[in-house]
């Protein structure tokens, strides 16, 4: 069952396995929130990204291995696509769950413009012009991997300018507290 720190001989590590099983009991329990109230579109919204981030790790944890019967290429496809997947629905999911429109050119034509479009090409051109798997993910990632850090920063960003008014103190507080209560001791 566990060798060498992989589940069932498979490539998946038993850490991302864990991980799995932790978010199976998520999505079950989004599943029935959701079916309990069926209007609530957060909710939803949320039972996608977990979703996805399933899916993410299953094939990130599965692919690529020589082992199973699918062609290598797909298989990376599968898994950095499922990654691709979530990093773009992430500042969807934000800019319609918290209504935080500062995400809009994000959700419009960043993601298709840095993240996508950028991966397929680049993977796709690479790839039929090499046949060499590794570079062409390496080319593929070169645009997306940056971007996805800009939105995440973008997301924190946004989500922060949006409830600042609702902190309970300001950020500078919250910095002086912990060098005072670092200091003190």
């Amino acid at each position: 069952m566990l060798e060498n720190g992989l589940l069932f001989g498979s490539q998946m590590h038993w850490a991302t396995g864990i991980v799995i099983i932790i978010e199976l009991f998520f999505i079950i329990h989004q599943f029935f929130q959701c079916l309990e109230r069926p209007e609530d579109k957060k909710r939803r919204g949320y039972f996608w990204l977990l979703l996805l981030l399933l899916i993410y790790n299953i094939t990130g944890g599965l692919f690529p291995d020589d082992k199973i019967k699918i062609p290598i290429v797909l298989q990376y496809l599968l898994c950095y696509g499922g990654g691709l997947a979530v990093s773009a629905y992430c500042p969807f999911y934000f800019y319609k769950s918290f209504a935080v429109s500062s995400l809009k050119f994000h959700i419009k034509w960043g993601i298709w413009l840095f993240l996508i479009g950028p991966f397929f090409f680049l993977f796709t051109s690479c790839y039929a012009l090499t046949s060499n798997i590794d570079l062409a993910v390496n080319y593929g990632m070169a645009i997306p991997l940056p971007y996805s850090f800009i939105l995440l920063i973008a997301i924190g960003k946004a989500i922060y300018k949006k409830y600042e008014h609702e902190l309970i103190c300001d950020s500078k507080e919250v910095v002086l507290w912990i060098i005072w209560s670092k200091v003190s001791q």
